[in-house]
């Protein structure tokens, strides 16, 4: 899932762009809500493989990881 940018938080002109690995479902999608509503671009994942994945195709500014996963 990737959210649509907003304005960063800063004012600045590029949005920064997080990583949300989790697999609990409710919880990745909370937090994703939470850090768009922020102003921040979020790509989410369900597993590490997937999240390893997605950042051999693009750099992120940020890596959000769920430590038991």
């Amino acid at each position: 899932m990737t959210a649509p940018p907003r304005k960063p938080p800063d004012g600045s002109a590029s949005t920064k762009h997080i990583l949300c690995v989790e697999d609990d479902q409710d919880n990745r999608e909370v937090l994703a809500l939470l850090l768009v509503l922020k102003g921040y671009e979020v790509t989410t994942a369900h597993t590490m493989q997937d999240a390893l994945s997605m950042a051999k195709c693009r750099a992120f500014d940020l890596y959000l990881l769920d430590r038991k996963l």
